[in-house]
């Protein structure tokens, strides 16, 4: 029963990278023109 571990570490790991992929995606959703149209404005300004 050594083959559990290594298949639950993998899971684990495939599972954080996908609700990291998905929390970024949601973050970039909920704000896409927060950060991009502040340095125009000082550029112009």
């Amino acid at each position: 029963m050594n083959y559990i571990f290594p298949l639950l570490a993998v899971a684990i790991t495939i599972g954080l990278f996908v609700l990291y992929a998905m929390v970024r995606q949601n973050l970039r959703r909920s704000r896409p023109t927060d950060e991009v149209p502040h340095w125009p404005d000082s550029s112009l300004r």
